[in-house]
């Protein structure tokens, strides 16, 4: 009898291997059809047209993952985007991106993450994003701790929406040129660090959460923009009401090549959440959000990521104060409701090239306007949801020209997800 080759043994153990892994890949699919109509264009500061524009986003996100051992696992995720506008300077775009693709390891109180996943500062609206890195975690009696640094550069600038500078929001608005790739696509190059804490029952009532975050500015251009966030915000529940509070203090080094300037800006963000008494799940709530602008004392508070404070007025909240009311209902398991109303002031007659609308005076009021939003959710089963989206930036103010018209946008989106 022939003896089996070493080479034929290795084939079948490499085959075996192979058909176990692949059993144990949980593969998914994610496809999100966006249509949008308005006067009011979509994550464009500073972009106005007097057209209506009619857009459509289409973005198919494959995505997979699988254990490694007892404590590890391993997910990946990519997307394409194709994306179509009958107004500015491009028609169809499509864009191809790597999503969340990350190892992670727990054993015990350890924790490790690495590749290309979520972080947010306590106030979620300093850093918020994706971003390539490592982030290691501690968690104990004491509370969890977290030590984290992560790159910029080899993210998607739109999805980045890194716009401290205005050359890099004057990168973030132009189009990606597949002829001078690497010069259009990628988001700018920024090194950022972290320092977390978070305890969730402090004496069994607060919660409270730290940060020490700093980002440097490796764009190599004559000018630089380096700052560091010390954030802290605490939650105080009282029975069904939750009380929060939470603040920010920005050191920035605005450095040229014959000097630095050093600056201070702070953030505020207060907020009350009250669940109603009713016989359905609601939630009424208001928020209170403050960035310093330039003045005497502070300078402009500057997020790392733009995280936009309005659905129609869509700017981030350098030099702004945002009052905002919001309602939430979910009348079903399979229906739900969400109604909000902001207002915008500013806090100086600075625009910071950040707000939406063009009809800005410098020398006019504070008041901005107000914006009135709703949404309908409706989950048909739970691998397709559509949503209904609609509202209004009313220039209610003493900011705008006279013949400033409001801005309106209608949202329909559709999510099906294959699992």
């Amino acid at each position: 009898m022939k003896k089996p080759c070493f080479k034929n043994i290795l084939l079948i153990l490499l085959f075996l291997l192979s058909a176990s892994l692949l059993y144990a890949v949980d593969f998914g699919l994610l496809v999100n059809n966006y249509l949008g109509f308005g006067n009011s264009p979509i994550g464009d500061p500073g972009s106005d047209y007097d057209e209506n524009i009619l857009e459509y986003r289409l973005d198919i996100v494959p995505r997979l993952s699988f254990l490694i051992g007892d404590t590890g696992s391993f997910f990946a995720s990519a997307g394409m985007t194709v994306h179509y506008q009958n107004a500015g300077s491009h028609d169809t775009y499509f864009i191809p991106e790597i999503l969340r693709t990350e190892f992670s390891l727990n054993s015990g109180e350890w924790g490790v993450r690495v590749g290309r996943f979520g972080y947010s500062d306590p106030l979620n609206f300093i850093t918020n994003g994706l971003f390539d890195g490592f982030q290691i975690t501690h968690t104990s009696s004491l509370g969890k701790f977290g030590l984290g640094a992560w790159y910029t550069r080899l993210l998607y600038k739109k999805n980045a929406k890194i716009t401290m500078t205005e050359n890099e929001l004057a990168q973030y608005l132009s189009d990606v040129d597949y002829d001078d790739f690497s010069n259009t696509y990628f988001a700018p190059s920024r090194f950022i660090a972290s320092i977390d804490w978070e305890h969730p029952s402090i004496g069994g009532i607060l919660r409270l959460n730290a940060a020490l975050i700093g980002q440097e500015d490796l764009q190599g251009e004559d000018e630089k923009y380096n700052s560091q966030y010390l954030t802290l915000k605490a939650g105080l529940p009282v029975k069904k009401i939750l009380f929060e509070a939470g603040g920010s203090l920005e050191i920035s080094q605005q450095v040229s090549s014959d000097e630095i300037i050093t600056g201070a800006g702070l953030a505020i963000d207060l907020g009350i959440s009250w669940i109603l008494p009713s016989s359905y799940n609601s939630r009424l709530a208001f928020n209170f959000r403050y960035a310093s602008p330039k003045d005497d004392v502070f300078s402009p508070f500057t997020p790392i990521t733009t995280t936009y404070n309005g659905q129609i007025f869509q700017s981030k909240i350098t030099g702004l104060t945002v009052l905002n009311l919001d309602y939430t209902a979910r009348f079903l398991d399979t229906f739900s409701v969400n109604l909000s109303a902001s207002y915008f002031i500013r806090n100086d007659l600075s625009i910071y090239d950040t707000f939406p609308i063009d009809d800005v005076v410098d020398d006019k009021g504070h008041f901005l306007g107000l914006e009135l939003y709703g949404r309908l959710i409706w989950t048909v089963v739970s691998d397709l949801q559509f949503n209904l989206g609609g509202g209004a930036f009313i220039p209610v103010g003493n900011n705008w020209n006279s013949d400033t018209l409001p801005k309106w946008r209608l949202d329909l989106t559709a999510i099906l997800g294959i699992f």
